[in-house]
């Protein structure tokens, strides 16, 4: 009895739709990959700011929660939390006014955004004394103010993202 013979050399019409499908999928998952945006690039943050915290579009926040934001090094910066401009405090200038404390000891810091030069970070944290003592529950407003130091203020630009408060 004769053995059945494979076709060779031509292309049946099956095989065609197959691999078509298949070449049609991995093209899909290899653009899929090359145009997403995660992490960092998905928030639009501007080239001066490294990160915030909440990040934009956070919701779940709790009240006490800090916000802050992290710039490049050379930046300044002031906060506006909910319409409110928060008084800044430059931390190395609030240090050298009330003197180096002792290796341990704890300071009262002031209440507002404060604002740690060498690390070129901005925090603010709510507390019965400071301008907002916590934050309602619904959506805050915050708007970052920076400017390289060394240009000044005058070439200040701003970023704006909201949070959401259980």
């Amino acid at each position: 009895m004769p053995v059945p013979r494979r076709k060779t050399g031509k292309l049946s019409l099956e095989r065609l739709i197959v691999s078509f499908a298949f070449a049609t999928g991995v093209t899909l998952i290899v653009l899929g990959v090359l145009w997403s945006r995660t992490g960092r690039d998905s928030l639009d943050y501007p080239d001066a700011i490294e990160s915030t915290s909440p990040a934009p579009g956070d919701r779940q926040v709790l009240r006490e929660t800090a916000v802050e934001v992290q710039l490049d090094g050379g930046y300044s910066a002031r906060l506006t939390i909910d319409g409110v401009a928060l008084r800044t405090i430059n931390l190395d200038e609030y240090l050298q006014s009330v003197g180096a404390p002792d290796p341990g000891e704890q300071i009262q810091l002031p209440p507002g955004a404060l604002f740690d030069a060498s690390n070129a970070r901005i925090t603010f944290q709510p507390s019965d004394d400071a301008q907002i003592t916590e934050f309602t529950t619904g959506i805050h407003n915050v708007t970052v103010t920076f400017w390289k130091t060394l240009e000044g203020e005058r070439t200040a630009d701003s970023f704006s993202w909201i949070f959401e408060v259980l």
